[in-house]
């Protein structure tokens, strides 16, 4: 009885078990999507969303400015309000802001209640008030020159004016939180791949396979087909069961984790999880006699397998 024949046999069989082909098709499946899933960017900043409804001098001011913050923030322009509020719903954007029609010259002659500034936020957002700190103190600096011309009320007096107020503004008398770093804050994107569990799953099926060749094994010597073969007839078509059932699964792995993560230390570690697993499967013929014994005793080593796999690639 030659182990070529058996195996060929055996290795036809365990190809007719949906619950095999199905751990290889999933597999497949996690590789295909591992490899053109698109790399996601991560950012370090915060994205803050501004739509202006109110034109001119002071609006462009604080577009520019907003837009060149060295700030975990980052400001952008929205074109209309609609994209500004989807932007949030999606999680694309922190929070948002519409400046209305109007809002600076209610701003700048003290018209509380006119043309008031909109705040979007999503549920939960914890950023919306530091943020607004952020704005508004912009604002402020824009403003503040022609505010103290409103309430002064005498053109003459404006160039003092402004003198005085980057004066007091640029002077020691008020407080400020300051740059301690004396740099830039860059907002670096960092580039990384979606973490899929290729390599941990490929030595799940390993094992499983291995198992699955026993049970197929130990149901065919329940049936009384090999009642005639002698003891080494027997360990041949006991070992090609487990090899037929172990090896498609192998090779499929050592594809998936090179594609997946290049050639590294893990095709080694593949292989002998494959070794053990043939050995093991073979040794517990002996130990385990009963097919509907190891039914039940799979799903026990199946669990402790994935608890012991996950873990160790979690330290």
């Amino acid at each position: 009885m030659a182990f070529k024949n058996v195996f060929t046999v055996y290795l036809k069989r365990i190809f007719t078990k949906k619950m095999y082909v199905f751990t290889l098709i999933m597999l497949l499946a996690l590789t295909i999507i591992y490899k053109c899933l698109p790399d996601a960017e991560k950012t370090a900043d915060i994205r803050v969303g501004i739509y202006m409804e109110d034109s001119g001098y002071h609006a462009d001011r604080l577009a520019d400015n907003v837009k060149n913050l060295s700030s975990v923030y980052s400001f952008y322009i929205a074109d209309s309000e609609k994209q500004l509020t989807d932007n949030i719903k999606s999680g694309h954007t922190e929070c948002g802001y519409v400046i209305p029609e109007g809002f600076f010259d209610s701003y700048i002659r003290g018209l509380s209640g006119e043309n008031n500034i909109i705040l979007y936020t999503a549920p939960g957002t914890t950023m919306s008030e530091a943020i607004s700190e952020t704005l508004f103190s912009n604002i402020y600096k824009i403003c503040s020159g022609d505010i103290l011309h409103y309430a002064a009320s005498s053109p003459d007096l404006d160039e003092q004016l402004d003198l005085l107020l980057n004066s007091y503004i640029e002077g020691d008398e008020i407080f400020r939180v300051s740059d301690s770093t004396g740099g830039r804050y860059i907002a670096e994107a960092e580039i990384y791949t979606i973490d899929i569990p290729v390599y941990e799953l490929s030595l799940i099926i390993i094992i499983f396979a291995g198992l699955l060749g026993l049970l197929t094994y130990m149901n065919d010597s329940e049936r009384e087909i090999f009642i005639a073969l002698p003891d080494s007839g027997r360990l041949l078509l006991l070992t090609s069961a487990i090899a037929s059932a172990i090896l498609p699964v192998y090779a499929l792995s050592m594809l998936s984790c090179a594609i997946t993560y290049g050639i590294t230390t893990r095709l080694a570690a593949l292989s002998l999880c494959a070794a053990l697993s043939f050995l093991t499967s073979v040794l517990f013929k002996p130990i385990i006699r009963k097919s509907t014994i190891l039914t039940k005793v799979l799903p026990v080593i199946m669990l402790c397998s994935i608890v012991i796999i996950f873990v160790h690639s979690m330290l």
